[in-house]
């Protein structure tokens, strides 16, 4: 695509076409690769957000995240969800939107996210004390 508008239109006709649009957003020395929704919050849902996983991951996590959504169930932060990760359970943690600029584009600066996030082996999450920090970020 040639330029921003282009861009924005083409991510407008997925949430036309889809309801949503998975934004992946490439691995930086400061930042892990991360993955979020646009499309949420037009239907009064918080952007969903994964950090860290490949884009396949990413996306199937996130299309399950959506469907529970549409299925009713809150997402809200602190909410711990099974089923969405080959088996482990996720947690919703609040989430800045600062670096979701495609969402923020689409909708105004006034754009809403959880996070998804896994435990390590020990079944501890990321913030949780003893959470083993050797793991790859899951934070932006």
């Amino acid at each position: 695509m040639d330029n921003i508008d282009e861009f924005l239109a083409h991510v407008r006709e997925n949430i036309d076409q889809h309801g949503w649009h998975a934004q992946g957003v490439g691995a930086r020395p400061d930042r892990p690769t991360y993955t979020y929704t646009v499309g949420l919050t037009a239907m009064g849902f918080e952007e969903l957000v994964v950090v860290g996983l490949l884009p396949s991951q990413a996306h199937e996590v996130l299309t399950g995240g959506v469907r529970l959504l549409q299925d009713g169930v809150g997402l809200h932060a602190g909410r711990i969800v099974q089923g969405l990760l080959e088996g482990l359970p996720i947690k919703t943690t609040d989430c800045s939107n600062e670096h979701l600029n495609v969402a923020r584009s689409v909708y105004g600066v006034e754009v809403m996210a959880v996070q998804l996030v896994w435990p390590d082996a020990a079944g501890r999450f990321p913030g949780e004390p003893g959470h083993d920090d050797s793991l790859p970020s899951q934070r932006l």
